[in-house]
């Protein structure tokens, strides 16, 4: 766990540690960030070396509310930067083959 300098009463966890214990892939943690800039509801603080921060209640939060919209963010410490917050991928146009019928 590790202690913030901004915010030194909280507390945050890596991706590797909230995976193992929500018995994940940090790699699966990862993924939901990209596609959906969440995982259930839980947005993690994007450190400006690119590594993500999640909030050391994230366990408590996810056995309250699954919800994707539940649970307020705490506030990234001055040296992260908000990371992926409302970002989502476009839809994909499908894909045009030259054949007309």
């Amino acid at each position: 766990m590790l202690l913030s300098p901004a915010f030194p009463s909280v507390q945050w966890l890596s991706t590797e540690q909230l995976a193992a214990a929500l018995h994940l892939k940090p790699q699966s943690l990862r993924a939901a960030i990209c596609r959906s800039g969440h995982y259930f509801g839980l947005q993690p603080c994007k450190m400006l070396n690119g590594r993500l921060l999640w909030p050391a209640d994230s366990l408590d939060r996810l056995a309250a509310d699954a919800s994707p919209a539940a649970g307020s963010n705490l506030d990234c410490p001055d040296l992260a930067t908000p990371g992926l917050h409302g970002t989502q991928k476009q839809k994909r146009q499908p894909r045009k083959t030259g054949v007309t019928h």
